[in-house]
């Protein structure tokens, strides 16, 4: 569970107790970021749960017979604030609204196969363009802000903290995931077979928990928050306060839509060949009943 905002529910859940109150005390690992690497962890139970991205890769698995499940939201592109989207150097573009000449041959930042390409993509399609009218590379999100700050890029897909810090220093929002992909899942909770399919009772615990965790979550910046994220993450308090905190839906549900949406658009990246159902690739189960529970505990 790498040290991202999306992550605070966890940390929260941990920090107030909620797991120890479930029975689970958790042990925080850097799992590699790439499908190919991690799917094996969790297949062979070295990794139970994985905070992962929304990508093309997760549903390939799933065609080729991995027993993971997308199990709950961790982040989607919401209405209340600017927690992603595309930033643009300050000294590459003189507006925020930047016209499809310029940006042709820029060269971007992008996560592919994912939902900041997708994002991304659809920022682009609203001036005509798509990734084949840029120059794509892939860098490491904290090397980002200083090539931005060179002019070695152009462009980038960013989240939280980044989007904040990079606009107060001159840089500009060209596109906004609220504008351009709103309910885009950004984050979810993958469970692997240890808890899907062994030791479900396992997975419903660790839901409980998580769940209490988005709630008080979701109450923003407030001083026990603020101190459990400056603790776990790093982050500053100050920068805590002000920044965008990650819309995660109170129940967790997934959008089984978006993600229909998201499948075809890697159809038609020539990421993947058919849609999946979603029942084959989402387990809401634990979420329905972590959810109700909570709704009985507040009668």
């Amino acid at each position: 569970m790498r040290r991202h905002l999306s992550a605070a529910p966890v940390h929260i859940a941990d920090e107030e107790g909620y797991f120890a109150q479930e029975g689970i005390r958790l042990e925080f690992v850097d799992a590699p970021t790439r499908s190919m690497q991690v799917i094996p962890l969790i297949e062979q139970g070295r990794i139970d749960v994985l905070g992962a991205s929304v990508s093309s890769g997760l549903f390939s698995a799933v065609k080729s017979g991995a027993r993971l499940k997308i199990v709950a939201d961790r982040g989607h592109v919401g209405g209340k604030c600017e927690f992603n989207g595309v930033i643009g150097a300050g000294m590459s573009f003189p507006s925020d609204s930047p016209t499809a000449s310029q940006l042709r041959g820029r060269t971007f930042s992008i996560n592919t196969t994912s939902t900041p390409e997708f994002i991304t993509d659809r920022f682009l399609a609203s001036r005509g363009l798509s990734t084949k009218d840029i120059k794509v590379v892939s860098l490491a999100e904290t090397v980002e802000p200083q090539a931005l700050r060179s002019g070695a890029l152009h462009a980038t897909h960013v989240t939280e903290p980044y989007i904040t810090s990079l606009r107060k220093e001159g840089h500009r929002l060209l596109g906004s995931a609220r504008e351009y992909a709103p309910r885009a899942h950004f984050g979810v909770i993958v469970f692997g077979p240890t808890l899907t399919v062994r030791n479900r009772s396992l997975g419903q615990r660790f839901m409980n928990a998580y769940l209490r965790g988005v709630r008080k979550h979701s109450e923003g910046a407030t001083p026990s928050n603020v101190a459990i994220m400056t603790k776990r993450l790093g982050f500053d308090a100050e920068f805590l306060r002000a920044a965008c905190l990650a819309d995660v839906y109170p129940d967790a549900h997934i959008d089984a839509e978006w993600l229909d949406e998201f499948q075809r658009w890697a159809i038609e990246k020539r990421y993947a060949e058919s849609v999946i159902p979603a029942a084959d690739v989402v387990d809401g189960s634990f979420a329905k009943v972590a959810a109700a529970r909570l709704a009985a505990d507040l009668r």
